[in-house]
């Protein structure tokens, strides 16, 4: 290769890094503020009583080198200690359970919406997400907005198997259903999880 074709390389390599670099390093710098803020613990009304939930851990959803979202887990009390793992004991508590995330970038509403459908699809057979498609479709529909990065949305699943969806502090979804929002924990805490699960409980 000669000197000049050297020279096109090393200015296309350039070029692209210019490009990639700062985004990177700017979802670096936003991942350490948005998780640096997550709280240690929560108080949640429920039931006239106010309950305590504690922070299990907090991760990072990554796709190819872009980072979509910081998320933190919250739970009411121990996991069960049923002898199975700690990720099954998480999604079988009792307790009230929330996830809170924060988005590291923009999004719209159909790639939150294909990502989470997507997600289950790959974790319920065809008829348990036949028979939970009504909740599923009133779950995905309240997803009608595009997110900004920063923006913050939360799901806390309640004793009772309800499903409650928040986003920006106000409620978009109120589903009772146990089936769905456990498949909905299993994103995150199943063998098949979209994230790096050991984090989510590293603080227990």
């Amino acid at each position: 290769m000669n000197s000049s074709k050297i020279l096109i390389a090393l200015a296309s390599i350039s070029c692209i890094l210019v490009v990639l670099l700062p985004a990177y390093a700017d979802g670096e710098l936003r991942v350490e503020r948005d998780s640096g803020a997550f709280t240690e613990s929560l108080h949640i009304d429920y039931n006239d009583e106010q309950r305590a939930l504690r922070q299990t851990g907090q991760t990072v959803r990554r796709q190819f080198f872009m980072q979509i979202y910081a998320m933190a887990h919250y739970l009411e009390g121990a996991p069960l200690d049923s002898g199975e793992s700690v990720y099954s004991a998480i999604i079988e508590s009792s307790g009230i359970k929330q996830i809170t995330m924060v988005f590291l970038r923009n999004l719209s509403g159909s790639q939150i919406r294909n990502s989470l459908s997507s997600s289950l699809r790959s974790i319920a057979s065809e008829e348990r997400y036949a028979v939970m498609q009504p909740d599923i479709d009133r779950f995905m529909n309240a997803i009608d907005d595009d997110v900004q990065r920063g923006d913050e949305f939360v799901l806390r699943w309640y004793p009772d198997g309800t499903m409650e969806s928040i986003y920006q502090g106000s409620r978009i979804s109120f589903i009772k259903n146990a089936e769905l929002a456990r498949s909905m924990w299993t994103i995150w805490f199943g063998e098949k999880s979209v994230v790096d699960r050991a984090a989510l409980v590293d603080r227990l």
